[in-house]
């Protein structure tokens, strides 16, 4: 009788330590698959060409279960937010339209009231300083931390997923991206300037053999001052 009890509480315990190992396995699996996951998301994200219907694809699937899943969909939630964020600000950057604005033939075309220009610029203007704020809010813990639904969540996800997204508050002391804009935006009220000096001397200019010319030489020399600027 004895022998039986011992043999039972034997093939119990065996499968207690069955489950207890299968669980240990299928969370390292679940772990390895989301570190792999966010490795393969960096991996695109500083690629030199970026495949942006590729990450947003990696993005919208998810490849871990249960509570790793919550740990996934959080930063890829916080990710795809930053992501849009700078994609924003590098859209602006890279315009061409916005280089083309002070040339002979954007004066051709939009001159003298340039309403067209004038509104593009104040838009893009007001698109920049609001990314400027947004971009810098993403770089806070607190608001990196709310993607994340801690309700009922061991602490061990938690700090997997403050670990997962490094130390983002030491890039917020970084001023590139914030220096970057400002001298995109002083650009931009520069030529502002410019475009409202040809509006309000619409009279006294024309374009002649490629070139803005004006009739008398102080409004030359006022709107060189301005470009100058530049």
């Amino acid at each position: 009788m004895k022998k039986k009890i011992i043999i039972i509480i034997a093939i119990i315990v065996a499968i207690f330590i069955g489950i207890v190992t299968y669980f240990v396995i299928n969370d390292l699996n679940q772990e390895n698959k989301l570190r792999d996951e966010i490795s393969y998301l960096d991996e695109l994200i500083n690629s030199e060409n970026i495949d942006i219907d590729k990450i947003n694809e990696v993005l919208d699937r998810n490849v871990t279960k249960d509570d790793y899943q919550k740990v996934e969909k959080a930063y890829k939630l916080y990710l795809s937010e930053s992501f849009n964020v700078v994609l924003t600000i590098t859209n602006i950057l890279e315009d061409e339209k916005l280089t083309n604005i002070l040339t002979v033939s954007n004066y051709e075309k939009d001159g003298p009231d340039f309403v067209v220009s004038k509104e593009y610029l104040e838009t893009t203007k007001e698109v920049l300083g609001d990314s400027k704020t947004n971009y810098y809010t993403q770089l806070d813990e607190e608001k990196a931390l709310s993607y994340l639904d801690t309700n009922q969540l061991d602490s061990y996800y938690i700090d997997l997923y403050k670990e997962l997204l490094g130390d983002i508050e030491s890039e917020s002391s970084n001023q590139t991206v914030a220096n970057s804009i400002d001298d995109i935006i002083s650009i931009i009220d520069i030529s502002l300037e410019a475009l409202d000096f040809l509006s309000e001397n619409r009279n006294s200019w024309i374009i002649k053999d490629e070139q803005i010319v004006f009739n008398n030489q102080s409004l030359t020399d006022e709107y060189n001052e301005i470009i100058s600027k530049l």
